[in-house]
């Protein structure tokens, strides 16, 4: 997926791939489909950086499909919108920390963990577990 700008709007370019039908049900759920609606209205009425479209951003991703936020995650890292882990957990899922979140983005550590838990309530609206958040220092290994 590919993001560029075109007269003012966000244009979104999606690698076109073969899905089957099953695939494509898992992939765009209707819950996912009504959160990213929300967030495109949300955009063109208050502009992408809003409160209501950040709200309406996160919401979508916690319904995302894993096929979504996988595709996601691999177009910030080309678009150096996230910085590279910093650590990993014993089962060597890969983490970033949330001060390096924040110096990455040049925000305040408070406005990530802020933005962390707006994420966690929006997840536990829809009853999805939050374990995958946050994670005791004890827990994370530093890469080597």
């Amino acid at each position: 997926m590919n993001r560029k700008d075109t007269n003012g709007k966000t244009v979104y370019e999606v690698k076109a791939s073969k899905l089957t039908v099953e695939e494509a049900r898992e992939r765009i759920t209707p819950e996912f489909s009504a959160a990213m609606h929300e967030y495109i209205e949300a955009c063109e009425k208050y502009g992408e950086e809003s409160a209501s479209a950040k709200h309406c951003w996160a919401k979508a991703i916690v319904l995302a499909p894993p096929a979504f936020i996988l595709d996601m995650f691999e177009m910030a890292k080309e678009e150096k919108l996230l910085p590279d882990t910093d650590g990993y957990l014993r089962d060597g899922t890969p983490v970033i920390s949330s001060r390096t979140l924040a110096e990455h983005l040049n925000v305040s550590h408070e406005e990530v963990l802020n933005s962390m838990e707006e994420l966690a309530a929006i997840k536990r609206e829809y009853g999805i577990s939050t374990d995958d958040m946050k994670h005791d220092a004890s827990e994370v290994f530093s890469k080597q």
